[in-house]
């Protein structure tokens, strides 16, 4: 793929296409918070809960743009 037509991809905003992606991005969302509510109580509050939380941040932020592009 052409760098100017990557950069479009991978920067331009992806719509939900479809109600079947506007619930998988849903039940992703659940699942992220699920998991940082956890953590949140198992562990005591420091840099690593921070940069756990952080980190299931960004891995929900790549799963939704996975679906949406």
């Amino acid at each position: 793929m052409p760098q100017k037509e990557e950069i479009e991809r991978r920067f331009r905003f992806h719509a939900v296409l479809s109600s079947e992606q506007a619930a998988l991005y849903e039940d992703i969302r659940d699942k992220v918070i699920d998991l940082a509510n956890f953590l949140d109580d198992a562990i005591p509050d420091c840099r690593e809960l921070s940069l756990a939380l952080t980190t299931l941040q960004e891995a929900q932020m790549w799963a939704i743009s996975a679906i949406a592009t």
